[in-house]
């Protein structure tokens, strides 16, 4: 059976409400959507300030961000998303209310060792607000919930699917769970996750498919997020939130490892899932044109998959061998403690996963705006030069420490 590929006029009437268009993905959604899509209008929810957004912007889109703001699709709403009704003022809640088809909430707290009281407060409790919101909308069709792979890093090595699994075999609604975990600040699943981020997102994701929406729902699973193959421009990706640079900086910063040959201590063959964020924008993008419901994964298996083996020999091979020499003697002070508790939850925590990209496969060939082929790309060039740039900012911190 061949399946029809979307559209992009499909966006042409398209009125979006967007959270988290300051973050990594955020951005990059928000570029598609107004440069590179005939969207019809983008609501942007700002905490704080248009001014802070703004100048967000220019700071990781600093060529990009004039021609968004004149395209003329922007439109800002002040907000929050930790309050009742995302803070909104009435007047613009009633806009959204009268002209929204599409929310895409890309809104999320990164850091993964909050505690976890702090981590499912500020993820469930939006998540809650916005699906009881939600239902005021009169013209909404789809609501995309940006999620994680890391919802089912309590799964043994195998196969992870595109679905939901249970942690346990007796479940109880997700609400409960949140509720719990807020009273007494301790999980219903302990010993499950490894981190606080992981089980925040997993309960997350049950809130929204246990309230029962009257609109479609698309959670979107996209792996670790690297930085960009091409939009908004090559490599773009604030440096504190690409995972993988962050982890790599972390690794070499710890004595246990300090040295690419640490990375030994991982299975050799476990697959480092990782997806560029401007295919993981496309694949959310395409998805919603071709009006997908339930769970889609963004992962390596749509670009390219590289074992830890594999990395740490790309890694080593770019690295100049007297930077390994430098590290070797530097004390890292400032990040001593959490590099060490970063390489021990990836340690001890990561198994041989093999996260099934099924529902997105047939879209893998396409081209264009919003498609998941680059012709022109070359990976290994794209990988050479993205560790030679994280070689010379260790370098920079080296010095700075001299």
């Amino acid at each position: 059976m061949t399946e029809t590929l979307p559209s992009v006029d499909w966006y042409q009437d398209q009125v979006v409400f967007l959270t988290g268009a300051t973050g990594n993905l955020g951005g990059c959604l928000l570029y598609k959507l107004a440069l590179k899509l005939p969207t019809k209008k983008i609501y942007v929810l700002c905490r704080g300030s248009i001014r802070q957004t703004i100048e967000k912007w220019e700071a990781s889109m600093p060529e990009e961000a004039p021609d968004i703001l004149d395209s003329g699709k922007i439109h800002f709403v002040i907000g929050d998303i930790t309050l009742c009704q995302f803070g909104l003022k009435a007047l613009d809640l009633e806009t959204l209310q009268k002209e929204v088809s599409v929310v895409i909430h890309s809104a999320a707290t990164i850091a993964i060792f909050q505690d976890l009281a702090v981590a499912v407060r500020n993820h469930c409790h939006p998540v809650q607000t916005l699906m009881e919101l939600l239902e005021t909308f009169d013209r909404l069709e789809t609501f995309v919930y940006i999620s994680s792979m890391s919802v089912n890093t309590f799964l043994p090595a195998g196969v992870v699917t595109e679905k939901i699994y249970p942690v346990t075999n007796d479940e109880v609604l997700a609400e409960t769970h949140v509720a719990s975990t807020l009273a007494t600040g301790q999980s219903s699943y302990p010993g499950a996750f490894p981190v606080s981020y992981a089980e925040a997102k997993y309960l997350s994701e049950r809130v929204v498919l246990e309230s029962k929406p009257s609109f479609s729902v698309l959670i979107v699973r996209p792996s670790s997020i690297g930085p960009a193959i091409q939009d908004p421009y090559p490599f773009y990706g604030p440096h504190d939130s690409i995972p993988g640079h962050s982890f790599l900086h972390l690794l070499l910063e710890n004595p246990n490892y300090r040295t690419y040959n640490g990375t030994k201590r991982f299975s050799q063959n476990m697959i480092m899932d990782e997806i560029p964020v401007d295919i993981a924008a496309n694949v959310c993008l395409l998805h919603i044109a071709s009006g997908t419901k339930g769970i889609i994964h963004a992962g390596c298996q749509l670009h390219v998959s590289l074992t830890t083996s594999e990395l740490a020999t790309i890694c080593e091979q770019y690295t100049p061998k007297e930077v390994l020499k430098q590290i070797a003697k530097v004390n890292f002070d400032q990040n001593g403690a959490l590099a060490k508790r970063v390489g021990e939850a990836f340690e001890s925590s990561h198994r041989d996963w093999t996260f099934d990209c099924s529902r997105s496969l047939h879209l893998k060939g396409m081209e264009g705006v919003i498609g998941l082929c680059f012709p022109n790309h070359d990976g290994n060039q794209f990988l050479q030069e993205r560790v030679r740039r994280q070689v010379r900012r260790i370098v920079r911190k080296i010095n700075e420490q001299e």
